[in-house]
C-alpha cells in the first residue's frame, strides 16, 4: 500500500466499475501508529488541556500557531505522504471517476488531511470517517500554504472551513474523536455499555448503524460476523453463524 521508507501508512484502494474510487486508511493498530497519532494531535490535545482549565483560547491560540507555523514550518507530512501523494495523482490522471476517502481512528484524521489537501489542489474528495480526530486546530499545522504565509492571511482558513467535504461519526462516550474539534459533519451515535474503549471500536460503530438503520445495500442483505454486535452473539458450535441485517422497507 506504500513503497516510501518513512511512510508508515497502510491504506487501501478500491476502484469499481461504476466509476467510483474509495481509499481506505487503516486505523491505529501499532506503538508506531499511536506515535504518528501524537505528533500530529498533541498540541490540539494540550490546547484542550488548558482550555478546560480556563476561557476559551482555542480560536487565538490556534491563530497563534498559525502564525509560528507560517515562520518556522508546518508539521512534516512524511508519515502520510505516500498516501497524499498517491490519492491526488490519481485523481488528477483519472478526474471524470468519483473518489472517496475513509478511515477509522488514525485512519479517519490522516484521511480528512488529505482531503483537506486535495481541496487546496481544487479536487472534491470527500471524507467519511470514524471515530477520528477532529482538524478544528490541528488544520493550522499540516495544511500547506505559501511560504511564509499564514492560512488567515491567505484567505485559506474561510475557504477551508466553507470547503470542507468531512464527515465524522462521533458515538458517546468516545475519547479519540474528542480530541482537537470537529469540523464539517457531525453524525452522533449512540454505544451500548457507555465502555469508552469499546465506543472506540469500528464493530461497535456499525453495529448501532445497523441497529437503528438497517442496510442500504439495494440487491442483497448484508451478514456481519456473529458476536461483533451485543445482539448477535456467538452461539456454541455455530461458529460461522451470521447476523442478518435487512434492508430498510
Amino acid at each position: 500500500s506504500h513503497d516510501t521508507n518513512n511512510d508508515w501508512t497502510t491504506f487501501f484502494e478500491f476502484a469499481g466499475p461504476s466509476n467510483t474510487t474509495v481509499f481506505a486508511v487503516r486505523g491505529t493498530s501499532t506503538a508506531l501508529d499511536a506515535l504518528n497519532d501524537i505528533i500530529v494531535w498533541m498540541p490540539a490535545a494540550v490546547m484542550m488541556a488548558f482550555n478546560a482549565l480556563g476561557p476559551d483560547m482555542v480560536s487565538p491560540v490556534a491563530q497563534a500557531i498559525d502564525a509560528l507555523a507560517s515562520v518556522f514550518g508546518r508539521i512534516d507530512n512524511t508519515n502520510y505522504e505516500e498516501l497524499q501523494r498517491h490519492v491526488i495523482s490519481t485523481m488528477t490522471k483519472d478526474p471524470h471517476r468519483e473518489y472517496f476517502i475513509t478511515g477509522h481512528s488514525l485512519g479517519g484524521g490522516l484521511a480528512k488531511i488529505v482531503s483537506m489537501q486535495a481541496l487546496m489542489k481544487g479536487l472534491e474528495l470527500p471524507a467519511i470517517t470514524f471515530m477520528s480526530p477532529g482538524l478544528l486546530a490541528t488544520k493550522y499545522l499540516v495544511i500547506d500554504t505559501p511560504p511564509g504565509m499564514s492560512m488567515f492571511r491567505t484567505g485559506l482558513y474561510s475557504f477551508v472551513r466553507d470547503n470542507e467535504l468531512v464527515l465524522t461519526v462521533m458515538p458517546e462516550n468516545d475519547v479519540v474523536s474528542r480530541i482537537d474539534g470537529q469540523s464539517g459533519q457531525v453524525v452522533p451515535i449512540g454505544c451500548q455499555g457507555g465502555n469508552p474503549i469499546r465506543c472506540h471500536l469500528m464493530g461497535t460503530g456499525l453495529c448501532q448503524i445497523f441497529r437503528e438503520c438497517g442496510s442500504a445495500r439495494r440487491k442483497q442483505d448484508l451478514f456481519i460476523p456473529c458476536g461483533l454486535c451485543s445482539d448477535a452473539p456467538c452461539i456454541q458450535g455455530e461458529s460461522e453463524k451470521a447476523f442478518e441485517v435487512r434492508r430498510p422497507k
